[in-house]
């Protein structure tokens, strides 16, 4: 169902999106289509050794200016894991202005300033 409506989405606006069929982290880098990104999110396997493998597998097609959001981190209790994630990468915990973050997703960023996303 998820792949089906990405792709329909997808299609009705026009936007360029592939979708690729795989496991992490061994098929990361055959399912890139450019060199670098600014944006990853991350929605894998909910454990702690796969949400540091996942990480660590796009982490070299990031960009110097990047974001990576990190979903279901409070539901699956990855607090250690996300902070034990390379130090130069900013974390922040989103509240939500919006709604309400029930399932603890995480924002790492690099290459703003510190602090650029706690509004969020």
């Amino acid at each position: 169902l998820g792949s089906g409506l990405t792709r329909a989405i997808a299609n009705a606006s026009r936007l360029n999106v592939s979708l690729h069929f795989g496991f992490s982290p061994h098929d990361v880098g055959r399912s890139m289509r450019s060199r670098q990104y600014h944006l990853a999110f991350i929605d894998g396997y909910h454990s702690d050794k796969q949400l540091f493998l996942d990480f660590m597998a796009v982490e070299p097609y990031l960009a110097r200016k990047a974001v990576v959001v990190l979903h279901d981190v409070g539901y699956f209790n990855l607090h250690e894991t996300v902070a034990i994630l390379p130090g130069y990468w900013q974390r922040h915990l989103v509240r939500g202005r919006a709604y309400k973050n029930m399932v603890g997703t995480v924002l790492m960023y690099k290459g703003f300033p510190a602090g650029a996303l706690a509004y969020l």
